[in-house]
């Protein structure tokens, strides 16, 4: 974090994922005071992925990695960056934003809201109970608690499958527990595939977990097949990968319009329906992939740019 925090800006970045890095770099270039701020560290769900092999340029790579490099390119630009900062609440006063954070307090002439998503969980209270102690969203940062123990992962998609493989390399067994068949790239499939026939993994489609047991730490998951057969797996870990929920609250402090996802409406431009206010990234529901959500950053920075140019012209 800067050593002296800026009480102004023209652009406002909320969220340091791969669409605010990228958002705050095209924002530099247009000359824009830009302020990104981001509640953790920088990459996003970018610090979780452990491989990465879909990004022009960086034809094997880790969410981590990658990171970096954009990180280190956006160091190249005056972007005043404020990483461990949460933004408590936006409010919109005579065409400007007031942003209150953790740390300070900002006004800015327009504001980009790249806020991302957080995980679902499976709905269990034994789940919140064994968050910790045994249960996590991450492999990349707990996978190492593990080491030759047997794990289970529960999702279908593309980050649990990644998720799995990573685990395959740590821990003696991992069981990729999904409620419908796998729907991962077919690559990533075929790469678990491979560990199953090593005897490393084992894939359970069509199986939900139902309770996962344990008091002081994670014991076991209980599963149910689609017959209704109920069975449980001992474990040490669970890896929970079952999609994600949209941070909105700000959009919704905003009023900002939303569809009944919770995921925020907005043009191919990333513009809402509220003057000043952009959107980019996984929070739009749209691509779910970096680079996607890189691109929307610019899009987003670009028509942010034209209304803030917009704007001043008509001040003068």
């Amino acid at each position: 974090m800067p050593s002296t925090l800026s009480t102004e800006c023209d652009l406002a970045i909320i969220g340091g994922g791969p669409a605010g890095m990228n958002a705050a770099l095209y924002a530099s270039r247009r000359a824009l005071k830009t302020v990104l701020i981001e509640e953790k560290m920088l990459g996003g769900m970018l610090n979780e992925m452990r491989e990465i092999d879909n990004y022009l340029g960086f034809p094997k790579s880790t969410g981590p990695a990658l990171k970096e490099a954009f990180a280190k390119h956006l160091a190249n630009f005056e972007v005043e960056t404020r990483e461990f900062e949460a933004v408590e609440a936006v409010s919109r006063e005579n065409g400007s934003f007031m942003l209150s954070t953790s740390a300070s307090k900002l006004t800015a002439k327009a504001i980009i809201l790249a806020t991302g998503m957080k995980h679902s969980g499976l709905g269990l209270e034994s789940e919140k109970k064994l968050l910790g102690k045994g249960v996590s969203y991450c492999a990349t940062c707990d996978a190492p608690f593990f080491k030759g123990k047997e794990v289970a992962v529960v999702g279908g998609g593309d980050s649990a499958v990644s998720a799995a493989l990573y685990l395959c390399d740590v821990a003696s067994r991992v069981y990729l527990i999904s409620r419908s068949e796998l729907r991962a790239v077919e690559a990533l499939v075929e790469k678990l595939r491979e560990k199953e026939k090593q005897g490393i993994a084992k894939l359970l489609p069509r199986t939900k977990v139902v309770e996962l047991e344990g008091e002081t730490r994670l014991l076991g998951v209980d599963v149910e097949e689609e017959n209704a057969t109920r069975t449980r797996i001992s474990v040490d870990g669970a890896f929970i990968y079952v999609g994600g929920v949209p941070l909105n609250a700000l959009a919704q402090s905003l009023g900002v319009k939303m569809n009944a996802r919770g995921f925020i409406d907005c043009d191919e431009n990333g513009a809402t329906e509220v003057a000043g206010v952009y959107v980019a990234g996984d929070v739009t529901g749209k691509g779910m992939q970096v680079i996607s959500a890189a691109a929307s950053g610019a899009s987003a920075a670009l028509a942010a740019y034209q209304h803030i140019r917009q704007k001043v012209t008509t001040n003068q």
